[in-house]
């Protein structure tokens, strides 16, 4: 399935399209279930960005998870180049994990260490950085130059899904300090109140629709 999301960065603004593959979880965002070892991430990213055409003046974001020990970062950024994709999103990102999760996988070297090195990588290449913070892991929202958060699901809104909006909430109040101004859009289903943030809902059209390769049976 060919699946995308676009945002808009502002008024007048031209849009900007973060390119998702159709994962579909039961019982979970498809942002948290992109990290269950059920379907290859970046693998059905790359299929999907390979198969798009690009609209001139569009901006294109590749959502993929950096910590893949295996993912190789130059040959990436060259495919990326080709395809004229020129963002990176670490989504899924390991932030998403609860700390004493993240903790082990920083001891074996898997940890937001190694995203951060990637980040810098694609960066320092000319690639636009769009970082994945959560309520519970935006230590590093401010670095690396990001052009754009994106406010993702965590472990712990699986546990306390009704608290999730009061949580968002807060972490808005403290990205307005973040130094550049970034973008700021929140993954997930609109409050029925006005949002001031845009919000990106990734299972929004996955109702009634096939998966291929990564429902969980």
């Amino acid at each position: 399935i060919e699946y995308r999301h676009s945002w808009h960065v502002g008024p007048g603004a031209s849009g900007v399209r973060l390119l998702w593959p159709a994962h579909r979880f039961q019982g979970m965002p498809s942002d948290v279930g992109a990290l269950l070892p059920v379907a290859d991430h970046n693998a059905m990213v790359f299929a999907l960005i390979e198969s798009f055409s690009p609209v001139p003046g569009t901006p294109v974001v590749a959502p993929l998870f950096l910590a893949n020990p295996f993912l190789n970062l130059q040959d990436t950024a060259r495919r990326l180049e080709r395809i004229k994709v020129g963002a990176i999103a670490n989504l899924p990102s390991v932030v998403q994990y609860d700390a004493e999760f993240r903790a082990t996988l920083h001891n074996v070297n898997l940890g937001s260490e190694r995203e951060e090195r990637a980040l810098a990588f694609f960066s320092d290449a000319g690639f636009d950085i769009c970082r994945t913070v959560t309520p519970e892991c935006a230590q590093a929202a401010g670095d690396s130059g990001a052009k754009c958060l994106l406010v993702a699901h965590g472990f712990k809104d699986l546990s306390a899904p009704d608290t999730r909006g009061e949580r968002v909430a807060r972490l808005l109040r403290s990205l307005k300090t973040v130094p550049g101004k970034p973008q700021v859009v929140v993954l997930g289903r609109q409050p029925e109140t006005t949002a001031d943030v845009p919000y990106l809902d990734l299972d929004d059209a996955l109702e009634g629709e096939p998966a291929q390769g990564s429902r969980i049976p």
